[in-house]
C-alpha cells in the first residue's frame, strides 16, 4: 500500500512539473509579445536585463528561454541578486530592461536594486509587462509609469498592461505645454498586440520614438551662474529662448569678483541637490565636477598663462651708450690721439702751416672731423693729406651710423631683458602668486621647476587682484585663465594694459569650458547636438571674436587718427638738451677763464698794449 502511495505522490509531482513547462495559451502570447519588442525595438549588441519579483519563476524562465534563442545577450535580475559587473564581457552600460510586476507595488523595491548597480542607465529603453489582467488598463499604465518615474527617472519607458484577450503598450511625452513638462499626467496608447494569427502588433510603428522636442512650449529651466560678467550669459539666454524655455538665473549666485573656485564648487552643488539643472559660465572641464554632474561638449577652449610685467623701456643715455661697444669707443678715442700726434709729428717735419704745429690745433682739428664740422685751414702739404683723409672718411662713416641709432634711440630707446620662462621668474627673484586650486597642478606634475615654485609661492585668490598686483607692483608674476585676464585687461586704460604680457606658450596648459547638467539629465543629448552644430560650422569663434572686437570698439580714441607717424617731443630729444645744455655751460666757463686770463695774467707795455707775462 505505501508503494503505491509513493507511486502516485511521484506521478503527481511529475505531472506537476510537466504542467509548468507547457505555458497557457495567454502566457504564450504574452512571451511572444515581449520576445518581438526585444527583436525589433531594444537597442541592438547591448545586453537585456530581465527583473523580476521571484513570484513569476513560470513565466520568467519561459520567457528567458525565447529571449535567448534570438541570440540576446541576457542578465537576470531579482531582489537579493546581484548583477555581473565584469568590464571585459560588458563595459559599457545597460541598454535595456524589462521589468515583470503584478502592480506598481512590486516597483519600488526592484527599482531599488536596479538603479545601484553600476551600470545602471536611466536612458535605456524600459519595457514594464504587468502580468495580471487589468479592467481599466490606461489608469493602470498611468499609475506604473508614475511610480517609475518617481523611483527611476527613466524616459524612455513602454508599460505593456493585459486586458480583453489584449495587450496594449502605453507611454508618456514629456513637455507637452508650460504645465505638463516632467509631470506624467496622461498616457499615450503606442500599439496593441492581438491574439489573432499568432499574434502580431495593430500597428508597424516604433515603440521608443525620441521624446525630446525642440520646442518646449515655455516650460522653466533654472540655471547658476558661478560668479558675474560671464561672456556666455547673453548666448545662453539666446539659445534656450530659440527652443522657447522660460530661463530663470538666480541672480543671487551673481557675486562681484567671488572667489572662483568656491563659486564653481557652489555652482556645481546646486546641480547636485536640484536646485538648478544647468551650471555654466567659464567652468572648465573638472574630473570632480563631472563625478556629480554630467559635462557637455566643450564650446571654448583658453588656457592657463603666465602673466609678468612687461620690460621697461631702457633710459635713453643708456641706450645711445650701447650704440657702440666699449671697444668701439676705446679704439675711436685712442686713433683721435694717434692722429692728432701723427699729424703733428709730420708738420713739424714739413713746411706746414703753424696751424698743425700746435698740439692744441692739431687736436681741435681733429675733433672737428669728429663732428663733421670744417677744420681751421686745409693741410698744404701731402704728408698730411694721406694721414688725414682716412680719418675724414672713417669718421663720416662713424658720425653716419651715429647719427641712424641716435634717431632710432631717440624714438624708442629699447627694452630691458623680457621675462620669457619659469627659470627666469624664479631667477628675477619677483613675487609670484597663484590661486589655490592651481598648486593641484603642479603638485601631480614630475617636473622639478613645477616643485620649486610651490615653495616660493604666494596665493592670488582672484584674477583681476593678481592682474592688478602685476600693473601696481611692476615685480610680480601670476598665472590665470587667458580669457578672464584679457576681459580684465580690457576695462584697464591703455597705460596699464601695456604693463602686463604673456610669458610664453611653453608653460601654459589649456583648459576646455562646458556646461554642467544634473545626472543622467534628458537634455544633455540635445544641448549637445546643437552645441555640436554650433562648433562645426565655428559660430562659437565668431561670437568670441565680435565678443573682443565689441570690447576693443568701447575702448577706442576718438582723437586718435592713426596717421602712421611719430612726433617728436621734449621727453624724446630730453637728452639732445641735456647734451646742448653741458656744451653751454663748459663754453660759458671757457669764456670767463679767457676774460679773467686776458684782464689779470697779461701785461701791458709801453706801447699801451697788453702781452704775455714772461
Amino acid at each position: 500500500m505505501k508503494t503505491v502511495f509513493l507511486l502516485v505522490w511521484l506521478g503527481t509531482l511529475e505531472a506537476l512539473r510537466w504542467g509548468s513547462l507547457f505555458p497557457t495559451k495567454e502566457q504564450h502570447h504574452l512571451v511572444s509579445c515581449v520576445t518581438e519588442i526585444v527583436c525589433q525595438h531594444f537597442i541592438p549588441n547591448q545586453p537585456v536585463v530581465v527583473s523580476s519579483t521571484g513570484n513569476e519563476d513560470d513565466l520568467l524562465n519561459f520567457l528567458l528561454k525565447n529571449i535567448q534563442l534570438s541570440h540576446w545577450p541576457l542578465q537576470v535580475s531579482y531582489p537579493g541578486s546581484s548583477l555581473a559587473e565584469n568590464p571585459g564581457q560588458y563595459y559599457d552600460k545597460i541598454g535595456n530592461y524589462v521589468i515583470l510586476i503584478r502592480n506598481k507595488n512590486d516597483i519600488e523595491e526592484q527599482a531599488g536594486h536596479l538603479i545601484h548597480g553600476a551600470r545602471w542607465n536611466n536612458h535605456a529603453r524600459l519595457l514594464t509587462v504587468v502580468t495580471l489582467h487589468e479592467d481599466n488598463p490606461q489608469e493602470q499604465a498611468l499609475s506604473v509609469m508614475q511610480e517609475l518615474w518617481e523611483n527611476m527617472k527613466v524616459l524612455n519607458m513602454v508599460v505593456l498592461v493585459q486586458s480583453e484577450g489584449e495587450f496594449h503598450l502605453y507611454t508618456w511625452f514629456p513637455y507637452q505645454s508650460n504645465t505638463q513638462c516632467l509631470d506624467i499626467t496622461d498616457t499615450v496608447l503606442l500599439n496593441k498586440w492581438i491574439s489573432q494569427n499568432g499574434g502580431e502588433f495593430s500597428k508597424h510603428e516604433t515603440l521608443f520614438p525620441y521624446k525630446i522636442p525642440n520646442n518646449f512650449k515655455g516650460c522653466l529651466i533654472k540655471l547658476v551662474v558661478p560668479y558675474h560678467g560671464t561672456f556666455e550669459v547673453e548666448y545662453f539666454y539666446e539659445f534656450l529662448n530659440g527652443l522657447n524655455f522660460t530661463v530663470k538665473i538666480d541672480e543671487k549666485e551673481w557675486e562681484i569678483n567671488p572667489n572662483i573656485e568656491e563659486a564653481i564648487t557652489k555652482a556645481i552643488e546646486d546641480v547636485l541637490f536640484g536646485m538648478a539643472e544647468i551650471a555654466f559660465g567659464g567652468i572648465p572641464l573638472l574630473k570632480e565636477a563631472s563625478d556629480v554632474a554630467d559635462p557637455s561638449l566643450s564650446y571654448y577652449q583658453t588656457q592657463y598663462m603666465w602673466y609678468v610685467p612687461c620690460a621697461k623701456p631702457l633710459p635713453r643715455l643708456e641706450a645711445i651708450s650701447h650704440i657702440f661697444s666699449v671697444t668701439v669707443w676705446v679704439t675711436l678715442i685712442a686713433f683721435m690721439f694717434l692722429t692728432a700726434a701723427i699729424m703733428w709729428c709730420l708738420a713739424h717735419m714739413t713746411l706746414e702751416s703753424h696751424t698743425y704745429k700746435t698740439a692744441s690745433s692739431v687736436f681741435y682739428n681733429i675733433w672737428a672731423v669728429v663732428m663733421g664740422v670744417s677744420v681751421t685751414r686745409m693741410p698744404r702739404t701731402l704728408h698730411l693729406r694721406v694721414v688725414i683723409f682716412p680719418w675724414i672718411c672713417y669718421c663720416f662713416a662713424i658720425s653716419t651710423i651715429f647719427q641712424i641709432f641716435f634717431t632710432s634711440y631717440l624714438v624708442d630707446p629699447g627694452l630691458e631683458k623680457q621675462i620669457t620662462s619659469l627659470q627666469e621668474v624664479l631667477d628675477s627673484k619677483i613675487e609670484f602668486g597663484f590661486r589655490p586650486e592651481m598648486t593641484i597642478y603642479y603638485e601631480q606634475s614630475p617636473y622639478e621647476i613645477h616643485k620649486e615654485l610651490l615653495k616660493h609661492h604666494t596665493y592670488c585668490r582672484q584674477t583681476h587682484l593678481c592682474i592688478n598686483k602685476v600693473i601696481e607692483t611692476g615685480s610680480f608674476a601670476t598665472i590665470v585663465e587667458s580669457w578672464a585676464a584679457d576681459k580684465h585687461l580690457q576695462s584697464v586704460n591703455d597705460s596699464d594694459r601695456e604693463l602686463v604680457c604673456r610669458m610664453n606658450e611653453i608653460d601654459s596648459f589649456p583648459i576646455r569650458i562646458v556646461s554642467y547638467f544634473s545626472k543622467s539629465s534628458f537634455l544633455l543629448d540635445t544641448f549637445n547636438k546643437r552645441l555640436a552644430s554650433i562648433t562645426e560650422s565655428g559660430l562659437n569663434i565668431r561670437a568670441d571674436k565680435e565678443r573682443k572686437i565689441r570690447s576693443t570698439f568701447n575702448k577706442l580714441d576718438i582723437n586718435d587718427t592713426g596717421g602712421g607717424y611719430f612726433v617728436f617731443t621734449i621727453t624724446h630729444l630730453l637728452i639732445a638738451f641735456y647734451t646742448l645744455l653741458i656744451g653751454y655751460i663748459l663754453s660759458s666757463n671757457v669764456l670767463i677763464c679767457e676774460i679773467l686770463y686776458v684782464k689779470f695774467a697779461r701785461k701791458p707795455n709801453n706801447l699801451g698794449t697788453p702781452v704775455f707775462g714772461e
